[in-house]
């Protein structure tokens, strides 16, 4: 404890036969200090650190045992205040040093992460302003002391690279039944110097040692089009169409068999498309990367929220095949994370996320599974991360099991301990995805974390109301949630992966289960395998993979690779779009507002 405030406290006590006695006793007043070795690993074990925990505390003066000098300081080096303790006379009479400071429950006793340390907390480096005026350096000196020279000179970055020439995976080109096509080859090659290249064959396409601008042209499209916007990238503006498949109406249809029409309904916010995003977002400004991206939920919200992707990794081949197709303009690299950042340089982003598999904290989880090792193994790759891409900011999704289980506690005090050790704040909440434009009621755990002397993001205000109590009034300001008919009511009739299935038996455990409401979220969360809760409303079939995808919240016309199953867990893996692309946008904006603050101090 720093001490703010003496003071005296009057108490009375009952005597056991009846009678009063009063008693003054001194007290102190202060913020209350915890030895980062009593915090069970989210900050590193480090003689003579403390960490703030309370603003305010009473102790009496009484339980005082020994006054000590404490330095708050934002400065990173343990040796640039004090010197380091040579024995354990130190760290019992020495200089102890605050750097950190924490909100967190602070249950001991507690057997979950949510018992121990609360459903939302943060663990943060103390700012220029918290710091004693001797030992404090500008926030802006540090986070330029972390960040690439490269982008602080605002150098534009090159090209993720391959350290093996020989491969080159992550510049295939997957062909896809909806392929862009370009058309305006001469204006495009007198504005850049780019080689065009005519394919006359799309089923085999492939770039090797790409440096250039390379477009490509498929001379046999016969299919009808429809115009697109240009598209704008770093060195060239094209145009472009898409191609429509024949017979297919450029109005959405109805379904037979799907909601009832409602019109007192509006739709547009929930079939949308990826060329949508794009045509209507600002110049991007701050770059993205995707750690275990798989079909690119996270990175479809980046794209959401103004980000400009620069690659994505994952080491599923159908679902990076997804990934690929859905954005061709960026690297997706098809190799274990872990491979990723020994071999690759200049991956450098201002957002970086990860989405590590998440299947050995799963609620549904009661068996282990023969990939748990390797998926227990992927949460010990922050350090080495954050230390190849240098993010300003990370954004981390997994199960809300990771901090409700007995089982996966100690996991999640290493991951909030390797952001720390890393010298990264970080925060972590439960959200709701129905809250944030969802249809779908599944909970996920998330993390934002900065770099050494930014300051952590906000996690955005619900937009959107949910609530189990069907009386609960609606607050001023929030949408309602988004319901299954809005989702699915309207999916074209011919729509990718929207093969409709009629069951002649329905399994008697989905029977069971209380059928969805066609004016509700829906009920549970999507699994890999579909789950139990995978029955339309009709109750006469599954939900196509198609509608599960807008369950997810994904644009209606994203792809998926692979064979059925394999596009089924990557639906059910996904970081619903919507969500993703709200905390998104938070953290984008507070990285504007940071930029404007320390515009002309020589960082930008």
């Amino acid at each position: 404890m720093r001490i703010k405030k003496l003071f005296h406290r009057i108490e009375t006590y009952a005597n056991k036969d009846g009678t009063e006695m009063t008693q003054t006793s001194a007290w102190v007043q202060g913020p209350l200090f915890r030895r980062h070795r009593e915090l069970d690993g989210i900050l590193p074990k480090t003689a003579g650190e403390v960490a703030l925990l309370r603003e305010k505390a009473d102790v009496r003066a009484s339980d005082v045992v020994n006054i000590r000098e404490l330095v708050l300081t934002n400065i990173l080096g343990r040796d640039t205040v004090r010197k380091s303790y040579e024995d354990a006379r130190d760290d019992a009479y020495g200089r102890l040093i605050c750097r950190w400071k924490a909100k967190i429950k602070d249950n001991v006793n507690g057997k979950t992460g949510m018992q121990q340390l609360g459903a939302t907390g943060y663990i943060r480096r103390l700012t220029q302003a918290e710091a004693d005026p001797e030992y404090r350096i500008s926030d802006m000196e540090l986070s330029r002391t972390w960040r690439p020279k490269s982008v602080l000179n605002n150098k534009k970055p090159k090209k993720a690279t391959l350290s093996d020439p020989e491969d080159t995976k992550p510049f295939d080109i997957i062909p896809s039944i909806d392929p862009v096509i370009i058309d305006d080859i001469e204006s495009v090659s007198t504005t850049s110097n780019a080689n065009p290249v005519i394919i006359n064959d799309m089923s085999d396409i492939r770039i090797v040692n790409n440096t250039k601008p390379v477009i490509i042209i498929d001379i046999n499209d016969t299919h009808a089009t429809t115009n697109i916007e240009p598209i704008i990238t770093d060195d060239i503006t094209i145009s472009a169409v898409r191609p429509i498949q024949a017979g297919n109406p450029s109005e959405p249809i109805l379904i037979e068999d799907n909601a009832p029409e409602n019109k007192n309904i509006e739709f547009k916010d929930c079939i949308m498309s990826h060329e949508i995003t794009r045509n209507h977002q600002p110049r991007r400004k701050y770059t993205f990367g995707d750690a275990f991206c798989g079909a690119g939920g996270a990175t479809c919200g980046a794209v959401m929220a103004g980000f400009k992707v620069r690659w994505g990794v994952d080491h599923d081949e159908a679902a990076i095949s997804s990934w690929r197709s859905n954005f061709g303009f960026s690297i997706g690299y098809q190799e274990d994370v872990h491979e990723f950042v020994t071999r690759h340089e200049n991956t450098y982003v201002d957002l970086l996320h990860l989405s590590p598999p998440c299947q050995f904290f799963s609620w549904a989880r009661t068996i282990p599974g023969q990939n748990d090792e390797k998926n227990e193994a992927s949460f010990f790759i922050v350090p080495n991360i954050l230390n190849s891409c240098r993010p300003r900011a990370v954004t981390v999704e997994e199960t809300d099991g990771l901090i409700g289980l007995s089982r996966s506690v100690g996991h999640f005090k290493c991951m909030l301990g390797d952001f720390t050790s890393m010298g990264y704040s970080v925060k972590y909440a439960i959200l709701n995805a129905a809250c944030y434009g969802v249809p779908s009621r599944r909970k996920r755990l998330v993390l934002i974390a900065c770099c050494p002397g930014e300051t952590l993001a906000d996690f955005p205000n619900p937009t959107h109301f949910y609530s189990s109590d069907p009386f609960e009034p609606m607050p001023v300001g929030l949408k309602r949630a988004v319901t299954l008919r809005e989702a699915i009511g309207r999916i074209p009739r011919h729509a990718p992966d929207h093969d409709i299935e009629i069951l002649e038996t329905v399994a008697p455990s989905s029977l069971k289960l209380p059928p969805h409401e066609w004016d509700q979220p829906f009920r549970s969360t999507i699994k890999c395998g579909g789950g139990e809760y995978n029955l339309h409303p009709s109750r006469n079939r599954k939900f196509t993979l198609r509608e599960l995808a807008c369950l997810q919240s994904f644009p209606i016309d994203h792809r998926f690779s692979g064979k059925k199953g394999e596009k089924m867990r990557q639906i059910g893996n996904a970081f619903p779009p919507r969500l993703v692309g709200t905390v998104m946008e938070s953290v984008r904006k507070h990285l504007e507002k940071i930029d404007e603050e320390w515009k002309g101090g020589g960082i930008l």
